[in-house]
């Protein structure tokens, strides 16, 4: 997804509806409708984190958006990436960050920001190493920090930038999902459930890197409810508790369970979930020693 295109596709949902300019920037600070007009006829480019402000003002859901505009953010870089990650081919998602963040440096384009993150991300998964620049980093860190409409766009945003921000910024975007959680809800059960898995993987990844503010996140979204059918996400947050608790108390009860709940995946023929989960217990138990 452009700006360019996104902003034809726009106008084409608001005039539609015979919206006009200044409703459809209504409430929405630094954003004028002769700014909007000038997006809307390629002229100029908005920030991204005011989209799903517009699209509210237009009544058209950011999943709706997404899928008539053909989001870019699932193309071929990511499927390139999956494949690489599964395969444990470190030298090819080292080619495919560096490419993206060439790309970036070119077109200056937030979704080419937002792909050069989820290949550093996966590339540090594998490597250790964080490619990712600084200044990259505070500014999705920045444009995330603003969201006030939480959409599968950016739930996988910020799942995707987890293993590149530090803790406190991990923390505070966090508790902005976690506070618009009920609207994740509304939004559909894929939405629901990736905001679910999101939010606990922040946890994990806290646990590991700040157990304070791992477990003053834990206590803000243990009691969020989640859809009857998300049975993932309950066995995910058990074994985040186990984690966190083990990192904080070192109690090795706690670590024998989440190894049981690893178990339960192998034994259900989920060996993926069980590697992933393996790999996480890992690096809680080297980052004890």
């Amino acid at each position: 997804m452009n700006n360019n295109s996104a902003g034809k596709l726009f106008k084409k949902l608001r005039t539609k509806q015979n919206i006009s300019l200044k409703e459809a920037v209504k409430d929405i600070d630094e954003l004028s409708p002769s700014r909007l007009s000038h997006w809307e006829s390629d002229s100029s480019n908005i920030p991204l984190y005011k989209l799903d402000q517009l699209l509210y003002n237009i009544h058209v859901l950011p999943t709706e958006f997404a899928e008539l505009l053909g989001l870019r953010f699932i193309n071929t870089v990511t499927l390139k990436t999956q494949d690489a990650f599964i395969a444990n081919d470190v030298n090819e998602l080292h080619n495919l960050a560096t490419n993206q963040l060439n790309k970036y440096q070119k077109f200056q384009d937030n979704n080419e920001l937002y792909l050069s993150a989820l290949t550093c991300n996966f590339y540090f998964q594998k490597s250790g190493k964080n490619i990712f620049p600084d200044k990259l980093k505070a500014k999705i860190t920045d444009q995330l920090s603003k969201i006030s409409l939480w959409s599968q766009y950016y739930i996988t945003a910020f799942g995707n930038v987890l293993n590149l921000l530090n803790p406190k910024d991990i923390y505070k975007i966090a508790q902005s999902l976690a506070y618009n959680f009920d609207f994740t809800k509304n939004s559909g059960l894929e939405n629901n459930i990736y905001a679910s898995l999101v939010l606990l993987n922040a946890t994990l990844i806290l646990s590991i890197k700040s157990p304070n503010l791992a477990q003053k996140l834990f206590i803000q979204i243990k009691d969020l409810k989640t859809n009857s059918f998300d049975v993932y996400s309950n066995f995910y947050k058990k074994f985040t508790f186990y984690i966190l608790n083990y990192q904080l108390f070192k109690k090795e009860k706690d670590l024998k369970l989440a190894k049981n709940l690893i178990e339960i995946f192998n034994f259900i023929d989920r060996a993926d979930i069980a590697e992933e989960l393996e790999d996480i217990l890992s690096k809680v138990q080297n980052s004890s020693k």
